[in-house]
């Protein structure tokens, strides 16, 4: 039995490593930063049971594909510290953030909101979890 002769394939072009292309917009989009997330205090993100956890994670998410001035009008907004319940700026001043004038609200749904500050263009710190809405409390029913 005879063998066939192996084929040499040999490409004349060097190999290039795939590239994918750069989204100029993606630059935009926002971004987290958990490392100022309250772990222990009145707003805490300690506390949550799973599911709820699994909603939030769905949100921000969702936030994600936007730019934090597209999502910032509404129900999620920046809010100024001297608007702030007692008890949030007291926590600011013990963690020594009190130095930022505002605070970001991010609505996840009803009452519950994420609070953070911003950093730049679209870097959000994620702070504290409020599900009652007692950060910034409002007269508004709902809210």
């Amino acid at each position: 039995m005879t063998r066939k002769a192996r084929r040499s394939y040999t490409s004349k072009k060097e190999k290039q490593p795939n590239r994918v292309p750069v989204d100029k917009k993606l630059d935009n989009n926002l971004t987290w930063g958990i490392s100022l997330m309250s772990l222990e205090g009145p707003f805490n993100w300690s506390d949550i049971k799973r599911d709820k956890y699994l909603e939030i994670l769905k949100k921000l998410s969702g936030f994600e594909a936007r730019t934090l001035n597209c999502i910032l009008g509404g129900n999620s907004h920046g809010i100024s510290i001297d608007k702030i319940s007692k008890i949030a700026r007291k926590e600011l001043i013990n963690r020594k953030l009190d130095d930022n004038d505002r605070l970001i609200s991010l609505r996840v749904s009803g009452k519950e909101r994420i609070w953070g500050i911003r950093y730049g263009k679209n870097h959000f710190k994620v702070l504290w979890w409020d599900p009652e809405h007692e950060v910034c409390p409002s007269s508004k029913r709902h809210t």
